[in-house]
């Protein structure tokens, strides 16, 4: 009796997606320029792709700052790894509303756990979103 015919392991494995693609929601008020403010908490980060951020809506209408920060265990001391030599500051201008693949190394750098900031470049008012550490799939870039 035959019950179903297995599928070869590389097809199976091809539809898997790391946990961490799930998004999470995050949503802060802006009130200047210089407060960095954590988008949701830090995430196990799995493997080496881009960071999603997904700026959804809100009141607030200049642009955002972001940076990419990696620890090495969940509540670590966070370092800027937005380049390839960690600890080098790097910032992200994210321009408006909208869903993007941002460029990072925190996974490259040895890290497994991600956290984004933001802070506003304008402005004052409310954002949300949502983000996730490993994008699986194809927005604007940012680097």
């Amino acid at each position: 009796m035959t019950v179903g015919a297995a599928l070869p392991v590389s097809a199976a494995a091809d539809n898997v997606q790391p946990r961490t693609s799930v998004d999470q929601e995050w949503s802060f008020y802006i009130s200047d320029t210089t407060t960095w403010q954590n988008a949701g908490s830090e995430r196990p980060k799995e493997n080496d792709t881009s960071i999603y951020f997904y700026w959804r809506d809100g009141t607030y209408s200049g642009s955002l700052a972001l940076r990419v920060l990696g620890t090495s265990a969940s509540g670590g001391s966070a370092v800027d790894c937005g380049t390839s030599t960690p600890g080098v500051a790097h910032t992200y201008t994210v321009p408006r509303k909208g869903q993007y693949s941002i460029v990072n190394y925190v996974y490259e750098n040895g890290y497994r756990y991600a956290r984004i900031q933001c802070r506003g470049k304008g402005a004052k008012g409310d954002t949300f979103g949502a983000w996730s550490p490993d994008s699986v799939g194809s927005y604007t870039v940012l680097r």
